[in-house]
């Protein structure tokens, strides 16, 4: 049943609290100062102005309450109603241009209550908005309804004064039975979420993150929506309860409610055709369009949305694209790539540098006897077409999963492996490092790619998005231990017993035994001597010993790499209140970014030790001998995919080929990764300032 109330109309515009009462026009104008500081005085209107705002056609509850500043024109306000409280500034003869739109300065059809208009605003054809601050130079065209309520909470996920829990929008990743869930707010990092979710088993600081939240946003009713100068709105339905930033772009959008759209010069924002999102919160330098559906999300800085995409329930992290598919109650990290129609994501969390192929089904509902379960892909992860896997699953960094089904949940211990299930042997089959030794250039690119689409600002010092560094590396020496303890079978595979890896009654075949352990010495080769390279100081390898300091587990904590240690410091500091609010935690969390150098230094010279390398010269002549023979495995990966008849089979001629898909020799990129290689051997071969 509709609760249709009706109300005197001299009310409209001064009952902005929820109980009905009305505020003072003073005590208005006093809470708007507050929240925004206009770089001009607001005076009433003189009478020629009201006489001018009549003749064309203008009404207002009271003209008493429409105030404006000096370079006000009245000859640019036509057929407009207003009620309550009005505040505009100067306004020129002058129109605003952005891209093919040519709109003239001023207010033109349009009904507006208890605003403030900063100067030089085209405002058209807005049938009804209500309770904004629109700042200057903004254009607003052909929107039916935008307004804020008293208790607007712009996304984040918070109660105003009266509310009761009930009402608290929470964010439900990572399960779909909400007993991981998280509060939104703006500014959440990827970090933040996951210490939320994974943590469960500390009550104590889940009430404090819960507070921190409820903190750092307040209780008090009553706050207007905001619209950032250089603002583009055209062509929108609704628009309730949204805050949104600077050289934002919004077009054609369905259903805009509850939200914050973070957007700025450098970063700006952009919100297009058929999108309807409700309870959630846009970062900086973030896209959503063409029938887009996102429900109680977070979309970190500069993460697009697009072709129908759904993202509901979930953190989605920087840097990353879903188009067309599904995602529900996950915690994504930076850099996840999900591009095709039939794909579904659920439950889950996955650390980023991660690409959903066509037809995935990662984690199907209700297949268990309990609750719906979830799952862990670590970075890296690749499900091949038409993956379907089953809850509960664990997959160690850079799994790339044949096509297939997999009845059973897997826990996979090793990284950098193609996994297949063998339906003809019905067995699941593991070939470890497989991208070390079969696609390494592949890997090169992938690092090449997430450092040059890196656009976040003032990323703590442990962001790593090398696909060798302390968490994988940690995880190759783990799956280095276990390899050596197998026995070879005669074909050089091994077996391991049946509920180790896989949840089956049958064994799970280990590929390439052998070739697996060098390719893993190899990288952890790689990464030690890079590592110290890149900290060298006084010459080649003399990198100040910083010993090998406590034992150490390293963590992916949403896109960071930090120690168990560093983990325990932090949850012991929250629950002692040294750390009291949000703030307080990034700010702490910075400052470990600062050894990370060290200790990044400090594992290498364990790997080292582990690989028995005894002199500076022994580690140099391996590691030329394994950048030359890298530089070739490139090469020769890359250049099958330019020399494959089937590939060419598409083509009439050589000409055409070469016309469309160019020659090896002229990538860019294989170019570039190979000057790479080149620059390091040089680095070893002539070193700054030799001191061995």
């Amino acid at each position: 049943m509709n609760d249709i109330q009706k109300k005197p109309i001299e009310h409209i515009g001064y009952d902005f609290v929820a109980d009905g009462s009305q505020r003072e026009v003073d005590i208005d104008a006093g809470k708007r100062d507050l929240q925004k500081q206009w770089p001009y005085t607001f005076r009433p209107l003189e009478p020629v102005e009201i006489e001018i705002l009549v003749q064309q056609k203008n009404t207002a509850s009271d003209w008493g309450h429409i105030w404006v500043a000096e370079g006000f024109d009245p000859r640019l306000v036509r057929n407009n109603r207003f009620f309550g409280l009005v505040r505009i500034g100067p306004l020129h003869p002058v129109y605003l241009e952005f891209h093919d739109l040519n709109l003239p300065v001023g207010i033109y059809n349009s009904t507006l209550i208890s605003c403030d208009l900063g100067e030089d605003v085209a405002i058209m054809n807005v049938s009804y908005l209500a309770h904004y601050l629109i700042e200057p130079s903004v254009i607003l065209l052909n929107i039916d309804e935008m307004h804020v309520t008293d208790h607007a909470k712009f996304g984040e996920g918070v109660l105003k004064d009266g509310e009761t829990e009930a009402v608290r929008v929470w964010m439900e990743v990572m399960n779909e039975n909400g007993r991981r869930s998280v509060l939104p707010f703006v500014g959440m990092t990827p970090f933040d979420a996951w210490l939320w979710a994974r943590y469960r088993g500390d009550a104590s600081m889940l009430d404090k993150l819960k507070c921190w939240t409820q903190q750092q946003v307040g209780s008090d009713r009553g706050a207007y929506g905001v619209v950032g100068t250089q603002t583009v709105i055209k062509s929108c339905r609704i628009i309730k309860d949204v805050r949104i930033g600077s050289h934002a772009y919004i077009k054609g959008a369905n259903k805009l409610k509850n939200l914050t759209i973070s957007s700025e010069a450098h970063r700006p924002s952009q919100i297009g055709e058929g999108v309807e999102m409700v309870n959630g919160i846009m970062g900086f330098g973030c896209r959503a369009f063409y029938g887009v559906k996102a429900i109680r999300f977070i979309m970190d800085d500069h993460t697009t949305l697009k072709y129908g995409a759904r993202l509901i329930n979930s953190y989605l992290g920087a840097n990353s694209t879903i188009s067309c598919c599904e995602v529900l109650n996950s915690l994504i990290f930076p850099f996840h790539e999900q591009h095709h129609n039939n794909s579904f994501l659920i439950a889950g969390l996955i650390e980023g540098q991660s690409n959903i192929a066509s037809g995935a089904t990662l984690g199907s509902n209700h297949n268990t006897r309990q609750a719906d379960g979830e799952f862990i892909a670590k970075r890296g992860f690749w499900p091949g077409l038409c993956v379907s896997i089953k809850h509960n699953s664990l997959f160690a960094s850079y799994t790339l999963l044949v096509k297939g089904d997999y009845p059973f949940e897997i826990n996979n211990p090793f990284p950098f492996a193609l996994v297949a299930n063998d339906v003809s042997r019905d067995e699941l089959s593991i070939m470890p490092a497989y991208w070390w030794m079969y696609n390494t250039y592949a890997l090169f690119r992938n690092e090449h790619k997430y450092q040059s689409r890196e656009r976040r600002q003032n990323l703590p010092g442990q962001t790593d998005t090398s696909f060798l560094a302390p968490d994988t590396v940690q995880e190759i020496r783990k799956a280095l231990k276990l390899l050596t303890e197998l026995p070879l079978e005669g074909d050089g595979s091994s077996r391991i017993p049946a509920g180790q890896v896989e949840n089956s009654k049958r064994t799970v075949r280990i590929l390439k035994v052998t070739n697996a352990i060098r390719a893993y010495r190899e990288m952890l080769l790689y990464f030690a001597a890079k590592s110290l390279l890149e900290g060298e100081k006084d010459g080649l390898f003399a990198v100040e010993d910083y010993g090998h300091g406590q034992e150490v587990t390293w963590i992916n904590g949403g896109g960071m790499l930090l120690t168990d240690h560093q983990i325990t410091s932090l949850i012991r500091r929250i629950g002692q209140n040294e750390i009291a609010s949000w703030s307080d935690l990034h700010e702490t969390i910075d400052g470990f970014g600062q050894d990370y150098p060290f200790m990044k230094i400090r594992l290498a010279r364990e790997i080292l030790d582990e690989l028995e390398f005894r002199s500076t010269d022994q580690l140099a002549g391996e590691y030329l001998n394994l950048l030359d023979e890298l530089k070739s495995k490139i090469q020769d990966s890359r250049r099958k995919d330019f020399e494959n008849p089937f590939r060419k089979a598409t083509s009439m001629s050589e000409e055409e080929w070469n016309a469309v898909y160019g020659s090896v020799t002229d990538e860019d990129l294989l170019i570039e990764i190979l000057h790479k290689f080149d620059a390091a051997i040089s680095q070893v071969n002539h070193p700054a300032k030799a001191t061995h």
